[in-house]
C-alpha cells in the first residue's frame, strides 16, 4: 500500500534529516536531567546542584562552541517543563503541602511556554532552578 493511500491522498509525507550524534552541550542537558530526575525523587543535593549547574551550562557552551540547535533547545526545553513539577512536588514534601505545591504546577508550566513562545529567557537561572533551590533551602532548614 502506498503511503498517499495510507495518510489521505493530500497528507504531507513527513521527512527529517538523519539524526547526528549528540554534541558536547546535548550530553550536558541529558546528564543535568538525570542528576536532576534523581534528586526530585529523593536523591542527594549534589545531584540536584549538579542539575542546576548543567542547566545553566548547556545553552553558555552550545552558544560559545556554536552547537545550538533545534534539538538542544528541545532537550534543554523537555528538561525543564518534565523536572520542574517533580521540583515542586519535592519542596512540597519537605514543607509539608504537596498539594498546593502540585497545584502551583499547571501556572508555572504556563509561565514556561509564554516565555518561550516569545524567545524570552531569563538572563540566568529558570523556574526549575528556583524551585529545587527553594526545596534545599526548606531540606537545610528542617534539619
Amino acid at each position: 500500500m502506498s503511503k498517499a493511500l495510507l495518510l489521505g491522498q493530500n497528507a504531507p509525507i513527513i521527512t527529517a534529516e538523519a539524526p547526528t550524534a549528540p554534541t558536547l552541550p546535548d550530553l550536558v542537558t541529558l546528564t543535568g536531567y538525570g542528576l536532576g530526575l534523581w534528586w526530585c525523587l529523593g536523591g542527594p543535593t549534589w545531584a540536584g546542584v549538579a542539575s542546576m549547574l548543567s542547566d545553566e551550562l548547556d545553552g553558555r557552551l552550545a552558544r560559545a562552541t556554536r552547537q545550538t540547535s533545534e534539538r538542544g533547545s528541545h532537550l534543554d526545553w523537555g528538561a525543564d517543563v518534565t523536572l520542574t513539577p517533580l521540583a515542586l512536588l519535592r519542596l512540597g514534601r519537605t514543607v509539608g503541602n504537596v498539594p498546593l505545591a502540585m497545584a502551583a504546577a499547571p501556572p508555572v508550566l504556563l509561565l514556561q511556554a509564554d516565555l518561550r513562545a516569545r524567545g524570552e529567557r531569563p538572563a540566568i537561572g529558570s523556574a526549575r532552578t528556583a524551585i529545587m533551590l527553594a526545596a534545599m533551602v526548606a531540606e537545610r532548614m528542617n534539619r
